[in-house]
């Protein structure tokens, strides 16, 4: 069945100066023999798919692509600047909105190459003395790659390049407050390498505006050869400081921010660090310097500290927004008016699945504003306690013509992501966008419900949380299990979480089509704090698989799932662990799907491109290579014993072509070595293979609609004969009436009840009541459906899109 790759007798060598088998080199080449056994695997994926599931699942795709999806507004002087995903589209515009309402696209297909998911990879500037205005952006190109992005310089007026820039892959920048010159990261070779190597470490340059490249110079605030794995620059609005976050060693073995006065030239190191560390330093309008810190026990931090009056260290900073044991701070902004100290708002959110906003006032410290999610599913633990609702809350932005007014987005896993203002003195939110209203209003949602459970880890250590969002009712009619599909990340001190866009709308569209959704917090991310993600990384990156493998025997042993209706996913780093899972655990999953999974050692691509800790240059690599050895996924397929090579199930694999952040070459090596494994194997599931279009974390094709039907088809699940948008696979809920949505008041919400214990929440806190959910409605989840949640059984027409609204309804403003 499986296509025969000729084996070589190629080896790789290690730093240590072993060497490793490479004997599926033959498919790192492009031509005809490769795309030969491309061809045979896209056929085999093909005759795995179920045709219902497909055309459903494209039906919904397409529903949901059809929904536009905006930004919050960068304010840069009298314009604002925002992106947004046409109806139909997934690579979004840069747009900019003029200060007498004209609104003009600045970049139709934007293309970038982003440091991380808190940066945008777009930069406009001031305007310059002659009230000229500029934006930087990394171009990355349509092909997916990010490495070899090139840093592009438009004139705002005329959309003209005034200025290219090489070596921008991650770059970040910084603009001058008079707009004359920027500063950015350049990735670059390590000194002693070729010119094209990608051995790399980021070094800062200063480029005046619209000059060549060739005239630009570096910034020295602090020189060191260790290769970095970023570094960003932050300069104060009255251009004397520059603050400087950087981390070195492979998957930043270590974190410090620096200080430069630019006046003097002196330099301080406010804080160097041995772990992985956020910081995301900003300055507000008086060159004050704010810094989100998780160093202390790991739940993040905000500290502020005036350089000016000689603050340039931690230990000389103020802490506004202090630690808290049980809401992980995430992302903040800072809210200024004039004549007032800055409010920060802050999103807070517990165990990495339900977050908060969190607004203070300094004229009331320690009693902050606590706004709840605007969610459609609501979440409470093991013992009925209401915890709030799900979903992804971000995009923090703030106008100081608006001093009263803050915009925020919010997503959940039915609810397409809205831009919302909240006033900062009530608390009162009103979704400004309204996509989620219009998408329900042709595609009623999904009665939804989610439990947070905990799991103790198999080392005894800690407490694992994972969290089951289910259909209301969720038996089905003929009495099977509810298909489960099984989430996490557990990498790179992320936080991950189920949402309507994640994996290109994979989890809506299993959920819309009546599988139930599980999303694991193990160790290796950061849903429980910076300690929490060191406990999975590196040397341990062992607790992330038994972690995750722990939560998914939790669903089993709780009668929540059963193995044959049960599938994993994993992305990017979480690719190894999701494999590990099925060779450790064979039997208890029916398939296990991995998008774009990390390389190992075996891996000529990755080693050029620096991705591996071992080439990172860093210290400890000659103590972590054996655990790296084990990790790598090819070598790991090598060692598997037959007997749990026949367990492991179906496997799906996914790799865009266009993917320089990993290697798909890895990938296909990767499937070529299982299919040898499993190839006599007696019961052993299909292992499969897909290339698709793209890069690392986009694709303009919906491989999640395949990745759906193969799964539906490993399960045996028999999909009905309505419309997807049936939700039909579980028992529907009689229909509600409902009354029409308010634009400032929620239109699904938990009766009043008492507040929950103060303890997770932190003592003297506002409760804002006013139009929106607050943290007094904590208490019982609803034994009925509140209004506005039913199933439906037919069919509805296609999704417009909001063109004509725009401006009213887009959450920029004039």
């Amino acid at each position: 069945m499986y296509p025969q790759v000729e084996r070589s007798g190629d080896v790789i060598g290690l730093p240590n100066g072993s060497a490793v088998p490479n004997p599926y080199s033959a498919l790192e080449s492009p031509g005809p023999a490769r795309d030969a056994w491309r061809a045979v695997e896209e056929e085999l994926r093909r005759r795995r798919l179920d045709p219902r599931a497909l055309a459903r699942g494209q039906e919904l795709y397409d529903l949901f692509k059809a929904v536009p999806k905006v930004s919050t507004a960068v304010v840069a002087g009298d314009r604002k600047f925002y992106t947004r995903i046409p109806p139909g589209k997934v690579v979004p515009q840069l747009r900019v909105r003029e200060a007498d309402g004209t609104d003009r696209i600045l970049i139709n297909e934007l293309y970038v190459s982003s440091p991380g998911s808190d940066a945008r990879g777009w930069y406009p500037s001031p305007r310059d003395a002659t009230g000229r205005q500029y934006l930087a952006y990394s171009s990355a190109g349509d092909g997916g790659g990010e490495m070899a992005a090139a840093l592009v310089v438009i004139d705002v007026d005329t959309n003209e390049k005034v200025g290219e820039y090489p070596y921008a892959g991650f770059a970040a920048v910084t603009w001058a407050p008079d707009a004359s010159s920027l500063i950015t990261s350049e990735m670059i070779a390590n000194e002693g390498e070729a010119a094209g190597s990608r051995k790399f470490r980021f070094r800062l340059m200063e480029h005046e505006t619209g000059a060549p490249y060739s005239a630009g110079r570096e910034i020295h605030v602090r020189d060191n050869q260790l290769p970095h794995a970023e570094r960003r620059p932050t300069l104060s609005p009255d251009g004397r400081w520059l603050a400087v976050w950087e981390t070195t060693g492979g998957l930043g073995a270590s974190s410090a921010i620096l200080l430069q006065d630019r006046t003097t030239g002196e330099s301080f190191v406010v804080q160097e660090d041995d772990g992985a560390t956020h910081w995301l330093p900003r300055f507000d309008q008086d060159s004050n310097l704010w810094l989100w810190t998780n160093h202390g026990n790991g739940y993040g931090k905000i500290l502020k500290m005036d350089p000016s009056a000689g603050a340039h260290t931690v230990e000389q900073a103020d802490v506004v927004v202090d630690e808290h044991p049980n809401l992980l701070l995430e992302s903040y902004e800072l809210v200024e008016s004039s004549g007032e100290d800055p409010r920060v708002a802050a999103v807070m959110v517990d165990r990495g699945q339900v977050p908060r906003l969190w607004i203070t006032d300094p004229r009331r410290p320690g009693e902050p504003l606590v706004i709840e999610a605007p969610g459609a599913v609501p979440v409470h633990d093991e013992a009925g306690q209401y915890l709030g609702y799900t979903g992804h809350m971000g995009g923090l932005a703030h106008d100081p013509a608006e001093p009263q007014r803050l915009t925020m987005t919010f997503s959940d896993v039915v609810s397409p992501s809205d831009v919302y203002t909240v006033d900062i003195r009530t608390g009162a939110v009103e979704n400004v966008t309204r996509h989620t209203p219009e998408l329900h209003r042709h595609l009623p949602p999904p009665a939804l419900e989610g439990v947070m459970y905990e799991r103790t880890s198999s080392d005894g250590a800690a407490e694992i949380p994972h969290l089951l969002v289910s259909h209301v009712g969720r038996e089905r009619a003929d009495g099977r299990q509810v298909p489960v599909y099984s989430f996490a990340y557990g990498a790179f001190g992320l936080c991950d979480g189920l949402g309507f866009e994640g994996y290109s709308h994979l989890q809506a569209m299993a959920a819309y089509l009546g599988f139930d959704l599980h999303h694991s917090g193990p160790r290796g991310g950061v849903e429980r704090g910076r300690k929490w993600g060191e406990a999975g990384q590196r040397k341990n990156w062992g607790n992330t698989v038994e972690d995750r493998a722990a939560t998914e025997q939790d669903l089993l042993t709780r009668g929540l799932a059963t193995s044959p209706q049960l599938v994993r996913f994993g992305v990017s780093a979480s690719g190894p662990d999701v494999l590990h899972m099925a060779m450790r655990y064979p039997g208890q999953a029916a398939a296990s799907v991995m998008v774009n999974p990390a390389g190992g050692f075996v891996d000529p691509d990755m080693r050029g491109y620096n991705r591996r800790i071992s080439e990172y240059g860093d210290p400890r690599v000659s103590d972590e290579l054996l655990v790296l050895i084990e990790r790598d996924p090819e070598l790991a397929v090598a060692r598997l014993a037959p007997e749990d090579a026949a367990g492991m199930g179906t496997l799906l694999l996914v790799a865009a072509l266009g993917d320089d952040r990993v290697s798909p070459t890895a990938s296909m090596r990767l499937v070529a070595a299982l299919q040898d494994k499993v190839r006599d194997l007696s019961g052993a599931g299909d292992v499969l293979f897909h290339g698709s279009v793209g890069g690392h974390l986009w694709t303009p094709t919906p491989s999640s609609v395949g990745m759906l039907a193969a799964t539906v088809h490993v399960m045996g699940i028999e999909l009905p004969t309505e419309p997807a948008a049936a939700a039909a696979l579980v028992r529907a809920e009689p229909p509600l009436e409902t009354a029409a949505p308010s634009r400032t008041a929620p239109e699904i919400g938990p009766p009043k009840a008492e507040p929950p214990d103060p303890s997770r929440l932190g003592p003297n806190m506002t409760i804002a009541t006013k139009g929106m959910r607050t943290v007094a409605d904590f208490g019982a989840v609803p034994s009925s459906l509140p209004p506005n949640r039913r199933t439906s059984t037919t069919a509805h027409p296609p999704l417009q899109s909001v063109e004509g609204a725009q401006e009213r309804r887009d959450g920029i403003g004039r």
